[in-house]
């Protein structure tokens, strides 16, 4: 059976979620093949392989005939799961938690390249108006802990930096003011604050 007989359901799923219809093409290619009334060995039913408790949650129909109710079913679990098309880390996410479960996505990321890898080539040779995830697993996680990791820096920073401003607002000006001089540390502080601003 082949994948594309399914790009109709697809691109109409694409239209309701979001989800790219190059990456639903690509989701039944590594569930199924593309094939009809599968059943895996855990259980998972259709084209797209859904769970039974899954599949009753999102309406979905797992019977052959069901087609068109799984492709449906897909790309609103996707989009549940956090699918994101400006967010190459959340889409990652999303597959591998498709595949593995959300509270354990991380098994999940060979599924997910899997999967990105033959949205790409259904995208080149079926649907050229989808947009394609374009970097690697490995590439979207780490940019998106590089991402984290620096935004927590800064926040860090300028926490201190603000810290450090007020003791040099107090010992500089409050306690000149009050006539009260600051404590050893205080204008310790302060004094590096000065050296840190020259």
């Amino acid at each position: 059976m082949s994948v594309t007989q399914w790009t109709a359901y697809a691109q109409e799923a694409q239209a309701a979620t979001g989800v790219p219809a190059n990456v639903i093409l690509g989701l039944i290619d590594v569930e199924s093949g593309g094939q009809p009334g599968l059943t895996s060995k855990a259980g998972a039913n259709g084209i797209t392989q859904f769970m039974p408790g899954t599949a009753r949650e999102y309406g979905v129909n797992t019977s052959p005939g069901g087609e068109r109710s799984q492709v449906m079913g897909a790309a609103r679990y996707l989009k549940a799961l956090g699918w994101n098309n400006t967010d190459k880390a959340a889409q990652t996410k999303a597959l591998a938690s498709y595949n593995a479960g959300p509270g354990n996505w991380g098994a999940g990321l060979g599924y997910a390249s899997n999967v990105l890898t033959k949205a790409k080539a259904y995208l080149k040779q079926n649907d050229p108006s989808s947009q394609a995830p374009t970097s690697q697993v490995p590439a979207a996680i780490t940019a998106a802990g590089k991402k984290d990791s620096g935004e927590w820096a800064l926040r860090q920073l300028v926490g201190f930096a603000l810290v450090v401003a007020g003791l040099g607002l107090f010992y500089f000006g409050g306690a000149r003011i009050l006539g009260v001089r600051g404590s050893a540390p205080i204008r310790n502080a302060a004094r590096g604050a000065a050296l840190v601003a020259r």
